[in-house]
């Protein structure tokens, strides 16, 4: 695993839904402009045969590395430059929770559900369209050109943002309607 490496970190079930070949296509064309750069795919699941055959077919075994399933994510994702979501869709998008928890910027397609309910537009993430390469490269290079203090502000917002997704916060809105 290159630690020493500007690394991105994408976790969770190698499948349909999470899109890891669609993130493997953009990093690609990302690792062109920015040939140190890596991304740690953390998970196991049905295409990882495909995945793994594209990333030898490309090259791309010294930027993309699937480490398979972690019983414990918050080492690589607290020290990684930041959590990708590639996903069509999700519910409710636990590792976004735990991505902000690490203080890891986030970078996420704007899937339904999970990315909506805790993503703000503009002030705690950067976001691209689901499955479009154009609209995920656009907004990769404006994460990439932030200031490390305006990354700053943004772990900032997006940690205020998760407390309404604690069940703590669950529990207090239901008693207020039980009540």
């Amino acid at each position: 695993i290159p630690i020493q490496d500007d690394y991105y970190c994408a976790i969770g079930r190698l499948t349909k839904q999470k899109n890891f070949m669609f993130l493997c296509k953009a990093f690609k064309q990302v690792i062109n402009k920015y040939s140190n750069i890596r991304l740690l795919i953390i998970g196991e699941g049905d295409q990882q045969k495909i995945i793994t055959r594209y990333i030898k077919k490309k090259n791309l075994e010294k930027n993309i590395f699937l480490i398979g399933f972690l019983d414990n994510i918050f080492y690589l994702l607290s020290r990684s430059k930041g959590f990708i979501l590639s996903s069509l869709w999700e519910d409710p998008g636990f590792v976004l929770i735990e991505s902000a928890m690490s203080n890891t910027l986030i970078f996420s397609s704007d899937c339904d559900t999970g990315p909506k309910d805790f993503l703000e537009n503009e002030k705690n993430k950067f976001i691209y369209k689901t499955n479009d390469m154009n609209s995920f490269l656009l907004n990769f290079e404006k994460l990439m050109k932030k200031s490390d203090e305006e990354k700053y502000k943004i772990r900032v917002l997006m940690k205020k943002s998760i407390k309404k997704l604690i069940f703590f916060n669950h529990y207090k809105s239901l008693e207020k309607i039980i009540s």
